[in-house]
C-alpha cells in the first residue's frame, strides 16, 4: 500500500491512513488496475459498467422496478466482479410478498444460477444506520443508549455495526470493558471501552484529541487504537487491540520478582514505545505492571506491549497511587516526567518485588517520595549495583526537572546498568542503602552521555565485622604469612619514587608549555583550516552516546539554518533529523526537496557556491539514511550504502570512480562512515573539469533512532583551495560550513 500524496509505501493491510499527512492509503492492486483513489474507488468502475449512458432516468427506474421479477443471470451482465465473488441481496420478506401476488414459483425460477463463490447477504443481517425509537428512547443501532445500571445488557450488541461485544469484563474505573470481535477483519479480538459520563470537559477534550492522534500512531510496543467516537447520547467509546497475554503483574504474582536481564529488556522496549508516543504529544498517565503485556514470540523471545494508552485521565486510586509522581498526587497536570516516574517505579518493583514508596494516605506517600529513598530488601541488595540505584533514583526524583528528559534515555541507562555494567559483587550482606557509598547523582541534562561512562562499584566497610555466609573457615585463612620487605627494597623505593615524580613533572611542563603548530587545523585536526577548537574528549563507554552539544558563535557574513519539521512533508517528515548549520551569505540555497521516487531520498538542505560565469565551485547536500541509531548497529549496513551511492553517482557524474571508504570522525567525536570519489568531464565551453567529493554517513548515536545524517560535499577544479578528494570538507569554505554542522540532541 502507498500514500497518493507523499508516496510513502506501507505493508499491505497494516493501516488505512498515512501517518504523515492523513491521506487514505491505496493498495498496490488498486493502483495497478488504475482505479480512482478514495472510499468508493472499488465501486465506481462497477457503476460505470452497469449504467447505460443512453438511458434516461425514467427508463433506468423502470428497469430497476421490474428487475426483481425477472430471472437474473450474472453471466449475462457486463459487470466486473472482483475475485469472482457475487454479492446478492436476499430479502425473504420480499420473496413472500412475490409469492402472495404472483403465486408459487418453482425453486429453479426463484433462485438464480449460482456457483460456489456466490455469497448471499440477508437484509435483516445488515445493521441499521439509524436509531429506532420506542417510548421516546433510542433502543437499537449505532445510536443506542447505553444502560449504565445494566452494562451486561450491552453484550451481543455492536458498535458501528462492526465491533460486536461478546463478554463483559467489568468496570475499569473510567469505563466499562468488553471483549469483542472485529467483523471486518476475520473476527480479530478487540477490547471495547465505554466511558462513564465525564464532568471534566477540559480533560475530556484533551483525551478526545489524543485518541484521534492514536488512530494514526503505530509502534510494536504500544497497543494500537482501532477506533474511537461517541454515541448519539454523547457517551464516548474506544476500540483497541486485545492482547490476551499475561501482564507483568500476573508474572510477578506467579514467579515473584523478575531477573535483571528480563527487567532490562522489558523496560527498554516499553521506554522506546513510550518515548515515540511522547514525541507525538501523547501521554499514558497510568503506567503500572498490570498495563504491560508480555507476548511470547515463536523464537522464544518476549515482546513487551504497553496497553491502556489514551484511556486514563491520571486520577489515582488506592492501588495506582503508588506509581504516581508526587506532583500528580498534589493535583498538578500529568506530564512526560510523570510517565517516566511511573516507569521507574514499575522497574523498581520488577527488580525488587516491592513498591518503592509506601504510605497509608496520599500525604504520607508524597512525604515518602520527597524525603526518603526506597530501601532494597537485604536478600537481593547484593544484586543491585549502585549504578542501577542511581538510574532508578533519577527516574523517580521528586523534582521533575532532574528526571530523564526522555523515556528512551531511561530505558538505555537502565539496560546499560543492569546488563552491560553488571559487576561481580562479593557475597556480603548489607542491611540498607546506607551501607553503600552513594554514587554521585547523575546530571539533569537528560543526555545519555552524562551517565554513559562506567563507574566503579565501591562497598563501604561496615562499622562491625561482617560474616560471609556459607563459607568454610579455611577459605578466610591467609594462604601465606605476611612477608616483610627487605632493607634493599626500601632503599630502592626511597630513591625511585622521587625520580619518578620528577620525570612526571618534566613531562607535564613540556606538554603544557609546548606551542601548538599553527599549520594544524583547529577545526578538524587536519592541516589547512583555521578556527576555534571546541571539541570534547571522547567518552570511553560500552554504549555509544552523542558528543556533548557545542555552542558555536555565528561566523561573520553567514546565515543560520535550522532544520525543523515545519513545512516538511513526505519522506522528509517521516525521517526527520534535526540539525543547525551556518553557511556564507553569498551561497545559493535550495529548501527541502521531497524524494522523486521510492528508490531515492529527499534533501533537507542544498547549498552551493558558483563562479561569476555560473560554474559550480563547491556544494553541500544534507539528507538522511535508514539507520538503527548507532555506529555499531549500522556498521554492517555501510558497505551496502556505499555501493548504492556509487551506483547512483555513476549515473550523475561522468568518469566517476571511488577513491576510498571507511570509518572517520567529524567535528571531534561524531563517528561516521566516509566515501570519497572523483569524476571529470568538460564544461559547455570545452574546459576540463574535475569533481572531487565526500559522502558521510553519521548515525545519531542514540539506539533506536531510525534515521541518520547523510552529508554529500562536492568541489570542482574551480574551487580556490581544493585540489583533491582529501581537501573536500577540510579546506575551502566547505570546511568552515562542515565545522558549524551541529546535530540536534532531541530525537
Amino acid at each position: 500500500m502507498h500514500c497518493p500524496k507523499c508516496g510513502e509505501v506501507f505493508e499491505e493491510r497494516s493501516r488505512r491512513f498515512c501517518p504523515v499527512d492523513g491521506a487514505r492509503l491505496i493498495s498496490s492492486e488498486t493502483a495497478a488496475q488504475g482505479t480512482r483513489p478514495g472510499i468508493f474507488s472499488n465501486l465506481m468502475p462497477k457503476l460505470d459498467a452497469t449504467i447505460d449512458a443512453g438511458k434516461d432516468i425514467e427508463a433506468a427506474a423502470e428497469s430497476s422496478l421490474s428487475s426483481h421479477q425477472e430471472i437474473v443471470n450474472h453471466s449475462e451482465l457486463d459487470i466486473d466482479i472482483d475475485e469472482d465473488i457475487v454479492f446478492e441481496l436476499r430479502d425473504d420478506s420480499l420473496a413472500d410478498a412475490n409469492t402472495e401476488i404472483n403465486g408459487p414459483h418453482d425453486d429453479d425460477v426463484l433462485e438464480p444460477a449460482r456457483g460456489e463463490n456466490v455469497r448471499f447477504i440477508r437484509a435483516e443481517d445488515i445493521p441499521p444506520g439509524h436509531a429506532e425509537i420506542q417510548n421516546n428512547e433510542r433502543v437499537r443501532g449505532f445510536g443506542a443508549l447505553f444502560d449504565e445500571e445494566a452494562p451486561e445488557s450491552f453484550v451481543g450488541r455492536s458498535v458501528k455495526g462492526r465491533f460486536l461485544a461478546r463478554e463483559y469484563l467489568g468496570d475499569s474505573g473510567v469505563g466499562h470493558l468488553y471483549v469483542g470481535q472485529d467483523n471486518l477483519h476475520d473476527e480479530r479480538p478487540v477490547v471495547i471501552q465505554i466511558f462513564h459520563d465525564e464532568d471534566d470537559e477540559i480533560m475530556s477534550s484533551i483525551l478526545a484529541e489524543e485518541r484521534i492522534s492514536l488512530l494514526h500512531f503505530s509502534h510494536p510496543n504500544v497497543a494500537r487504537m482501532i477506533d474511537s467516537g461517541e454515541f448519539l447520547d454523547q457517551r464516548r467509546y474506544v476500540v483497541v487491540e486485545h492482547h490476551d497475554h499475561l501482564s507483568v503483574s500476573d508474572i510477578m504474582a506467579i514467579h515473584g520478582r523478575l531477573s535483571s536481564d528480563r527487567t532490562a529488556a522489558i523496560i527498554k522496549q516499553i521506554a522506546y514505545g513510550l518515548s515515540n508516543a511522547h514525541q507525538e504529544g501523547l501521554l499514558h498517565r497510568d503506567i503500572e505492571p498490570s498495563n504491560i503485556a508480555i507476548e511470547r514470540r515463536n523464537d522464544g523471545s518476549e515482546q513487551a506491549i504497553l496497553i491502556g494508552m489514551g484511556l486514563s485521565k491520571g486520577d489515582a486510586d488506592e492501588y495506582t497511587a503508588f506509581y504516581r509522581a508526587p506532583e500528580v498526587l498534589e493535583g498538578r497536570i500529568p506530564t512526560v516526567a510523570s510517565d517516566i516516574f511511573a516507569l521507574g517505579a514499575t522497574a523498581f518493583e520488577m527488580l525488587t518485588g516491592q513498591l518503592p514508596f509506601s504510605g497509608d494516605t496520599p500525604k504520607e506517600l508524597i512525604a515518602a517520595q520527597r524525603n526518603s529513598r526506597p530501601t532494597i530488601p537485604a536478600e537481593i541488595a547484593n544484586s543491585i549495583s549502585p549504578l542501577v540505584e542511581s538510574v532508578l533514583m533519577r527516574a523517580m526524583s521528586p523534582n521533575p526537572a532532574t528526571r530523564f528528559a526522555k523515556a528512551r534515555e531511561f530505558g538505555d541507562a537502565l539496560h546499560h546498568a543492569l546488563v552491560d555494567c553488571a559487576p561481580e559483587v562479593p557475597k556480603v550482606r548489607r542491611d540498607s542503602l546506607a551501607d553503600v557509598i552513594p554514587t554521585p547523582a547523575l546530571p539533569s541534562s537528560g543526555n545519555v552521555a552524562d551517565h554513559g561512562e562506567k563507574k566503579e562499584v565501591i562497598l563501604k566497610p561496615l562499622a562491625k565485622a561482617v560474616s560471609v555466609e556459607n563459607d568454610p573457615a579455611w577459605t578466610r585463612r591467609s594462604p601465606e604469612p605476611p612477608s616483610e620487605g627487605s632493607h634493599l627494597v626500601k632503599i630502592i623505593a626511597a630513591i625511585g619514587i622521587p625520580v619518578l615524580l620528577m620525570l612526571l613533572g618534566v613531562g607535564w611542563y613540556l606538554l603544557v608549555k609546548t606551542p601548538v603548530d599553527p599549520s594544524l587545523n583547529s577545526l578538524t585536526g587536519e592541516p589547512g583550516s583555521t578556527g576555534l577548537d571546541t571539541t570534547v574528549p571522547n567518552v570511553n563507554s560500552d554504549i555509544e552516546v552523542p558528543p556533548l552539544p557545542r555552542t558555536i558563535p555565528q561566523p561573520p557574513n553567514t546565515s543560520f539554518y535550522q532544520n525543523t519539521k515545519q513545512n516538511l512533508k513526505g519522506d522528509l517528515l517521516l525521517n526527520f533529523v534535526g540539525f543547525t548549520v551556518y553557511y556564507p551569505k553569498d551561497w545559493r540555497v535550495n529548501g527541502p526537496q521531497v524524494r522523486e521516487n521510492v528508490n531515492s531520498r529527499g534533501k533537507f538542505l542544498d547549498i552551493s557556491h558558483e563562479t561569476p560565469e555560473g560554474m559550480m565551485k563547491e556544494q553541500m547536500l544534507i539528507s538522511y539514511y535508514p539507520s538503527r541509531g548507532t555506529f555499531k548497529e549500522d556498521v554492517d549496513k555501510f558497505p551496502q550504502l556505499a555501493k548504492e551511492a556509487n551506483e547512483t553517482l555513476k549515473k550523475l557524474l561522468p568518469g566517476y570512480q571511488q577513491i576510498s571508504e571507511g570509518e572517520t570522525q567529524v567535528n571531534g567525536n561524531w563517528r561516521a562512515y566516509e566515501l570519497t570519489f572523483q569524476a571529470g568531464g568538460r564544461s559547455p565551453s570545452g574546459e576540463n573539469i574535475t569533481v572531487w567529493g565526500r559522502r558521510l554517513f553519521i548515525p545519531a548515536a542514540r539506539p533506536g533512532v531510525r534515521a541518520g545524517f547523510e552529508i554529500t560535499m562536492l568541489a570542482t577544479s574551480f574551487s580556490d583551495e581544493v585540489r583533491g578528494a582529501d581537501d573536500v570538507g577540510t579546506k575551502g569554505e566547505l570546511a568552515k560550513i562542515l565545522y558549524t554542522f551541529e546535530p540536534s540532541q532531541n530525537f
